[in-house]
């Protein structure tokens, strides 16, 4: 009879003990699951920010593009358009040196 009560409370020790740990090893999982839950979201935000920005600055360049696209067509020539008319030009001063030569000539 003696040696069931002792039985008693040192099994109601260790359970007591047992549960401390568990109750200590919870509240450091939660600590951790918390903080890394934190981390999760200023990474989410701090990646929508910066996605954001990105879209910012590809709309911007997309901008500059069509804008320097009719600067080109209004400011440059095509390299067709360059060499057609310096066809024109070449044909006109053989005349303009034919004419010169036969003026020479009479």
């Amino acid at each position: 009879m003696g040696s069931t009560w002792v039985y008693q409370i040192i099994i109601t020790c260790v359970i007591g003990i047992i549960a401390y740990f568990l109750k200590d090893t919870k509240k450091l999982f939660e600590d951790r699951f918390c903080k890394l839950d934190k981390d999760i979201k200023e990474t989410l935000q701090k990646s929508e920010k910066d996605i954001k920005e990105h879209t910012e600055k590809i709309d911007q360049l997309r901008d500059d593009l069509n804008e320097h696209k009719e600067d080109v067509s209004k400011e440059y020539v095509r390299k067709s358009d360059y060499l057609q008319t310096t066809g024109e030009i070449m044909k006109k001063l053989d005349r303009i040196f034919d004419i010169l030569l036969d003026m020479k000539g009479k």
